[in-house]
């Protein structure tokens, strides 16, 4: 009998080490923190489990899920791992905490492709800053036309080559997550005819997928739970909303309620966002004394590319993300499909004007500001 006891524990214990995903990581240098494990969705991040560190920096969390699903763990100074968790994964983390983004992990195949993939991007976006950064150089140089339009036109090959990886890999990567990661990236207003044959084909590459039908069901325009699309018009209410800061603060629209402000939509990889921001960085310089702000809706997915480039195209006023790119239910919220864009918010919360660039900005801040 006893052993007939033993067996069914046995199975019993079996059966529950295989329901969802289980994840083990040892993190060296890793400060004893609390670590917190969610799941990101078109809304807000879910809560899923979280846990303590142990003083070696060994951690272990678990998620119940039937399906592949997108997870973050968070830690201290607004860092964490992202993953791709199907049931039965056994996630094996592996990382020093002073260069936490090189992460190695495995048993769990999707968020090798995962990491795959966030590297490649990463990769590219820092060859696009470089050129970028070569371009503006030679410009303020004031090198011959020549020389500049060589460098340009390397700058649009390089964000070519990177578009071109986004797409292939959308395309047949065997991830769910990481596919929608990738065409979440790409500008719907230029790229209308690829991401609509994606969503078309979606349910058919992931038959049963949750995350699937979820974001083929908002790009198609069906209403959901967590966002009701809207488009203000001059003189009425900006809808509000809460995202993180940089330092990973809860910051909301209408905090800023008795200053004119900018909501600025953007993002680091975006080529021509980065050519505007001197515009905007300029507009908040001059008016800044004047009741005026700039308020920064990155739709970005990598953090560090994120900062990296409010650092270097200074951008000193508040900024915001959800670090998933055009599916953030605030660029839903407020229609955006392409950037950069803008959104001119008057002391009271109502939209004054859109979509202002250059000296137009200028233009219509003085006017507005007398």
């Amino acid at each position: 009998m006893k052993y007939l006891i033993f067996f069914l524990s046995f199975i019993l214990l079996f059966c529950s080490c295989q329901e969802g995903a289980q994840i083990s990581g040892k993190i060296k240098k890793l400060p004893k923190q609390t670590l917190i494990l969610e799941e990101m969705t078109l809304g807000k991040p879910i809560f899923i489990d979280s846990t303590t560190s142990s003083d070696d920096g060994a951690f272990n969390l678990k998620v119940n899920t039937n399906e592949e699903k997108m997870y973050r763990i968070s830690f201290i100074n607004e860092r964490y791992i992202m993953l791709a968790l199907e049931k039965g994964d056994h996630a094996k983390i592996e990382a020093n905490w002073n260069n936490l983004e090189n992460y190695q992990v495995d048993g769990s195949q999707k968020s090798e492709i995962l990491k795959t993939f966030i590297l490649g991007t990463r990769s590219s976006i820092v060859s696009l800053n470089t050129m970028q950064m070569i371009v503006d150089t030679l410009r303020k140089q004031g090198v011959s036309d020549s020389m500049q339009k060589a460098s340009v036109d390397a700058l649009a090959l390089e964000n070519t080559k990177f578009m071109d990886f986004i797409r292939q890999f959308a395309d047949t990567t065997t991830s769910v997550a990481s596919a929608l990661m990738a065409v979440n990236l790409i500008n719907p207003k230029f790229e209308a005819p690829f991401i609509k044959g994606f969503y078309e084909e979606i349910e058919t590459r992931f038959p049963g997928s949750t995350m699937a039908k979820e974001y083929k069901d908002r790009f198609n325009g069906v209403p959901t739970n967590d966002v009701e699309p809207t488009v203000s018009k001059s003189g009425e209410p900006a809808p509000d909303f809460v995202l993180k800061s940089t330092e990973g603060k809860d910051i909301s629209l209408s905090s800023f309620r008795g200053q004119y402000v900018l909501v600025d939509f953007w993002a680091s990889w975006c080529k021509p966002c980065r050519v505007e921001n001197p515009a905007v960085v300029k507009a908040f310089n001059q008016f800044k004394d004047k009741n005026f702000t700039v308020l920064g809706v990155s739709l970005d997915t990598d953090k560090n590319s994120w900062k990296k480039a409010i650092k270097t195209d200074g951008l000193t006023w508040t900024h915001v993300s959800d670090l998933v790119g055009f599916g953030s239910p605030v660029a839903q919220l407020y229609k955006i499909n392409s950037i950069p864009a803008n959104i001119l918010i008057d002391p009271n919360g109502n939209v004054v004007a859109k979509n202002l660039r250059g000296e137009n900005l200028l233009k219509t801040l003085e006017k507005t500001l007398k």
